[in-house]
């Protein structure tokens, strides 16, 4: 049997609230935030669908290798 103490069971916060973040955290989120707004992934992801058939029929590849080369500058930028 699991001992929970009262503090665990406690809620401060109304349903739906956000929880308090520390300094730490807020650090975090926000460079996320900054990473996800300066990362070219987004953009690419945004257009690549809108642009994916047009160069399969124009070069003749199949659309899985256009598709292929999305995952892998999403890799990229992942490792990167």
């Amino acid at each position: 049997m699991a001992i929970i103490s009262e503090t665990a069971m406690a809620v401060d916060a109304p349903a739906g609230a956000a929880p308090d973040l520390g300094p730490t955290q807020k650090k975090a989120l926000l460079a996320a935030t900054i990473g996800a707004f300066v990362s070219p992934t987004p953009a690419l992801l945004t257009v690549y669908g809108i642009v994916m058939v047009p160069i399969a029929q124009e070069f003749g590849w199949p659309r899985a290798q256009v598709a292929g080369v999305l995952s892998i500058a999403a890799l990229l930028s992942a490792i990167t």
